[in-house]
């Protein structure tokens, strides 16, 4: 050892530099290091203390255990390399004037908790951890440091105080791994100007979560840069991300969730992310809770495995992205959710295999595509226009979903409800001036059924569409709270449905085929209107209560298509416009049970334009043969009758023309027949029947 002593003194860069030349020892034993004093206990606290330098001094533990009782070794640098461990064993570490780097394989220093009333175990002007390197914090212990630059090791449970001031510099850069433990883990706070750099200069920083309720805080207004590097997180794990200004993870990013405790979700916490990596969970419980507000771009590609879960809680927007769910598994948001893209796959269209959940609110606004099976469980908002795209859209969830649509919303799918009736069974409140409405089309229905509630309002002075598409069975209420609406696909109403139009303002026009049973429920003292390529019939029995019927398109009572053809329907005015073509039937001399009549209960009475149009109609004895000079009441009115068809309607069956007289009352109108003639098809061919039968009789 003299002759180590007398070949490292020559080279001795200062005479404040203590080398340690011992095996593994205390800190406080004179022998372990050249020139054979103890560095640190003296003013004015410069030394260059070197562990690790001297060959064959490899691969052993210094055990700080000076001063007893608190206060700190204080010196300028530290250096530690090859393979040396310090431990500082509840002491306190102080490089005040300089920095300390810990390089080569397996070189680390473990900080505990120091004795004493001190605000850090060790404090570090700044801080090199080379490759291989370790910095191995216990106990909840705590680091001061203006810069840290690592491409090694931190790791275990304390927190890092990071006090930089370069604004364009990061006060830490991870080049290398950060792995917290359970019970606090590893804290990282910037305490000034200077940024943390998680990823470091090459961009394949990782942090680490793996080990069972391992945790990780970061706190700042911001990161340097976009993070790309790698994130792993077990059972239980918990990355916080505290910052202010929230914080990215772009394109090269990958976060790797392997969770194998039951319960234990992997979890995400603090300030907004905007994630565009890759997404991996996995394992045999693999489940991640992001409980931060996020951002998921057009280049996030998420993959959930086998029976895992994505849960996103907190208020999270769609951009884009692909998202993969395997057999079995679930991404579910339930925070609120902004859907402006994305493209969903699950393995089939049966929820029960994999699914897409929407439990919290969402706002939709954007072109959204899922391939398997998406459920609306919370309420839904349509703020821009918007197309779905689905297998299975379930649009009500679990049967109570709200959706407040104030723009366009298409849904293009195989169907709205993944089991049962195709229905909605929830509300819907369609609005939002011009653009507000729902449209369908439906893969594998011609129809839909409207089992819920539709609340619908439109224009002062304008139509407004608000259902369009595949044609809508009404089994529900359907409402019109204010304004001109109009629905443009076919309807069906069934004896379940309830339409209430609500002011005398307001009105509902059907453009499409529509029914409406004789025992559904009218309320309201508004209009509904049969629009000009409307085709409307109203079977017998249907009472309109106050509101009252304007036709501009072709219009029947009673069941289109059945031999019961003839119908009674009151409503409480009635206006027959231009381009309105009322079809009338007659099949015996019974109104309302074997020929058609209108009731008008109002004062507002009858208005009438456009065309009549006469049937005799097959009750099930043939058709009617009615004689001339009968008359039949078509129109009964409490109010006035006013104006006239365009027409008094012929009547062509069996080679007969019916020449009809409409015969306008105070209080009615009636149908007179006048005539019956052949028709004139009928004349020509009994003619040239003649011809030909005298033809036959010449020689």
């Amino acid at each position: 050892m003299a002759g180590l002593c007398g070949s490292v003194a020559a080279s001795r860069a200062a005479a404040d530099e203590y080398w340690w030349i011992g095996g593994s020892g205390v800190w406080s034993d004179v022998s372990n290091w050249f020139p054979g004093s103890v560095p640190g206990l003296s003013s004015p606290y410069t030394d260059v203390i070197r562990i690790g330098n001297v060959p064959d001094v490899a691969n052993h533990t210094v055990l700080l255990d000076h001063p007893a009782g608190g206060g700190a070794m204080a010196y300028g640098e530290l250096h530690i390399s090859n393979g040396m461990t310090l431990d500082a064993n509840n002491r306190e570490l102080g490089t005040l004037t300089g920095f300390t780097s810990i390089t080569g394989a397996n070189s680390r220093i473990i900080l505990r908790p120091s004795a004493g009333p001190n605000f850090h175990d060790m404090t570090s002007a700044t801080m090199l951890l080379g490759a291989g390197a370790q910095f191995d914090m216990r106990l909840g212990s705590r680091l001061r440091s203006s810069v840290v630059s690592s491409s090694g090791l931190f790791s275990g449970r304390g927190t890092i105080h990071l006090q930089g001031f370069a604004a364009d510099g990061a006060t830490f850069s991870n080049n290398g791994s950060i792995t917290g433990l359970d019970t606090g883990g590893l804290v990282f706070i910037q305490e000034s100007t200077g940024r943390m750099d998680l990823d470091g200069l090459s961009g394949n920083g990782q942090l680490n979560m793996i080990a069972p309720f391992s945790q990780l805080t970061f706190e700042g207004d911001a990161l340097t840069d976009a993070f790309s590097g790698t994130v792993f997180i077990g059972s239980g794990g918990l990355l916080t991300m505290n910052m202010a200004n929230g914080w990215s993870a772009d394109a090269n990013s990958t976060f790797n969730v392997s969770s194998s405790i039951a319960g234990a979700a992997a979890q995400i916490d603090g300030g907004h992310l905007t994630f565009g990596g890759d997404l991996n969970i996995g394992g045999s419980h693999g489940a991640l809770r992001v409980l931060a507000d996020a951002t998921l771009g057009a280049t996030a590609d998420v993959l959930v495995g086998t029976n895992d879960t994505l849960e996103l809680d907190g208020d999270t927007t769609v951009q884009g992205g692909t998202y993969l769910v395997s057999q079995g598994g679930l991404i579910r948001f339930d925070g609120h959710a902004t859907m402006r893209g994305g493209s969903f796959t699950t393995p089939s269209d049966d929820a029960a295999d994999g699914s897409v959940d929407f439990a919290g609110p969402t706002t939709w606004n954007g072109t959204v595509n899922f391939s398997g099976a998406a459920r609306q469980l919370g309420s839904a908002t349509v703020s821009g226009p918007t197309v779905i795209n689905a297998g299975v859209f379930g649009m009500d969830g679990v049967g109570s979903t709200v959706w407040n649509i104030n723009h366009g919303l298409t849904i293009n799918a195989d169907a709205i409800r993944s089991t049962g009736t195709n229905g909605f069974t929830g509300e819907m409140n369609i609005a939002g001036g011009f653009f507000g409405r729902v449209t369908m089309n439906l893969n594998d229905s011609s129809s839909w059924s409207m089992l819920g509630t539709m609340n619908l309002s439109g224009d002062a002075t304008i139509y407004v569409t608000r259902v369009a598409g595949d044609r809508m069975a009404l089994n529900g209420d359907l409402n019109v709270t204010a304004g001109r609406v109009q629905i443009s696909s076919d309807v069906v109403a069934s004896s379940l449905a309830s339409i209430h139009v609500g002011p005398t303002s307001a009105a509902l026009r059907f453009s499409g085929v529509t029914s409406m049973v004789g025992d559904m429920d009218f309320s309201g003292d508004g209009a509904i209107v049969n629009g000009t390529t409307g085709s409307m019939r109203i079977w017998s029995g249907a009472d309109l209560g106050g509101l009252g019927l304007i036709n501009s398109g072709e219009l029947e009572l009673g069941l289109f298509g059945s031999s019961v053809a003839a119908a009674l329907v009151t409503v409480d005015r009635f206006a027959n416009a231009s381009t309105g073509v009322w079809h009338v039937d007659l099949g015996g001399y019974l109104p309302g049970t074997e020929h058609d009549r209108l009731r008008v209960s109002g004062p507002g009475g009858a208005t009438l334009d456009g065309q009549l149009l006469v049937s005799l109609a097959d009750l099930g004895a043939g058709v009617f043969t009615p004689s001339i000079g009968d008359v039949f009441t078509i129109v009964s009115s409490v109010g006035s009758v006013t104006g006239t068809f365009t027409n008094d309607p012929l009547t062509h069956v069996n080679g007969l023309t019916y020449e009809w007289t409409v015969l306008y009352n105070a209080n009615s109108v009636a149908l007179r027949l006048d005539a019956i003639v052949p028709a004139p098809g009928s004349i020509a061919l009994v003619g040239l029947a003649a011809l030909i039968a005298g033809r036959r009789r010449r020689p």
